[in-house]
């Protein structure tokens, strides 16, 4: 009916409209802006699997929601979201350790006794430490590998292992180099949530154009290679599996599931259960049956 096309597109306005919160976020420089806005492009993949596993859309509606998702993202090789921030972050992180509690007056506008105590009563006990320097070069030597990730990434199109930052900090004793100890754990899996979302929208555009595929045929692809060229230009990359196709899983009640292996880089069937250590990015349409009828296109002269 008139209403419920009415409803559907508004409900298709609704997911797409998420997206441009997430661009307005694009040109920050601070770390955490930039893990929002990819947590933001996250929340539209998961209304848009709610959408399209409780209602029939056409051909056309279908499509305005699969291009919405080609074009959320600009694509890797263009460069990584979070490269900005992690400059900043670099930056900042290193001011902080030139002189912590000089930072920490600065940041608040604290009294005048607290420069002086920074300036000079912690200079002696830094100086026997070391703790200061070693800081600064624990973080150093991890940045210059975030960088050296980032750009291996771009080039591969591929998430490689985090395990090197770990490498890093398994070195150096926390007693030696206690800040860099607390801080850079968290550093170093920020890349790896980017490629995380890219895989999710990448799913989600690839299983929008499994169903359009359903709709026209009136059955499933038995791969996603048969949708090349007429409903996506490629089968998008596994980011974590190394760089081979997404993978195409049907259920017995036809439901479909487009995934990434995700971060443990093991085909666990479109399932993500972290009490059993199963971490597929999944992007999951119900079956027509689900819905309430049929997602087939009727034939010609019915």
């Amino acid at each position: 009916s008139a209403a419920s096309d009415v409803y559907k597109r508004q409900a298709i306005d609704a997911v797409l409209d998420i997206f441009p919160i997430g661009h307005s976020l694009k040109d920050e420089p601070v770390l955490i802006s930039q893990l929002v806005r990819v947590s933001i492009y996250g929340m539209a993949s998961v209304n848009a699997e709610i959408l399209v596993s409780r209602m029939a859309f056409t051909d056309e509606q279908l499509a305005r929601l699969q291009e919405g998702f080609a074009r959320s993202v600009p694509p890797a090789r263009e460069g990584l979201m979070m490269n900005r921030s992690t400059i900043g972050e670099s930056v900042l992180v290193l001011d902080s350790l030139t002189d912590p509690l000089l930072a920490f007056y600065n940041s608040g506008g604290r009294p005048s006794q607290w420069q002086w105590f920074a300036d000079h009563a912690t200079k002696p006990f830094k100086a026997l430490s070391g703790f200061s320097i070693l800081d600064r070069i624990v973080v150093a030597r991890f940045f210059r590998e975030v960088f050296d990730y980032a750009r291996e990434s771009m080039e591969t199109g591929r998430a490689s292992s985090t395990d090197r930052f770990d490498n890093i900090l398994e070195d150096v004793p926390m007693f030696r180099a206690p800040m860099a100890s607390v801080l850079l754990p968290a550093l170093g899996r920020v890349y790896e949530s980017e490629w995380r979302v890219r895989a999710r929208l990448d799913a989600a555009h690839a299983a929008m154009a499994v169903e359009r595929f359903r709709l026209a045929h009136g059955r499933l692809p038995r791969t996603l290679e048969e949708l090349v060229p007429a409903l996506i230009d490629a089968v998008p990359p596994d980011y974590f599996n190394d760089g081979e196709p997404l993978t195409l899983h049907v259920e017995d009640d036809e439901s479909v599931v487009v995934y990434s292996y995700g971060s443990n880089r093991r085909d666990d069937h479109g399932v993500r259960d972290h009490r059993e250590a199963k971490d597929d990015i999944a992007f999951k349409v119900a079956s027509p049956a689900a819905r309430g009828g049929p997602q087939i296109a009727p034939e010609p002269g019915e």
